[in-house]
């Protein structure tokens, strides 16, 4: 299994105290300013449903965002981790990501989701 990561996101501020931080390195990962290494295009999006896009729907659309590209810039590993494995491979991701609504997006339903979509969509451990 490779090392576990931590995605810091859009800037987010995380104490090397924190537990979150605890054994994992941490990978900076921006959509927006000088330092982006994420690509997201709203004004695509916004063209799409021809309107002005939600703080929600931003919010949504960057830990998408986020979350695919932690996928795609981590390895997976060639070894079987164990016998409950469904891949051969195992990974640790853990995200920190700001967010614009943070009261809906840490209510107890929709953080569970979240996780839940990640787990499936990365194969990953959140």
């Amino acid at each position: 299994m490779i090392a576990p990561r931590l995605f810091a996101c859009s800037g987010a501020k995380i104490a090397a105290s924190d537990t979150v931080a605890a054994g994992k390195r941490r990978i900076d990962l921006n959509a927006i300013g000088n330092r982006a290494n994420v690509n997201i295009r709203f004004e695509n999006v916004a063209r799409v449903f021809n309107r002005q896009l939600s703080p929600r729907l931003v919010d949504l659309l960057e830990i998408a965002s986020y979350v695919y590209a932690a996928d795609c810039a981590t390895s997976r590993g060639k070894a079987w981790t164990d016998d409950d494995c469904t891949e051969p491979w195992g990974r640790e991701l853990a995200f920190v990501i700001p967010v614009r609504e943070p009261a809906f997006w840490n209510s107890a339903e929709i953080a569970h989701l979240i996780i839940e979509v990640s787990k499936l969509l990365t194969r990953a451990e959140h």
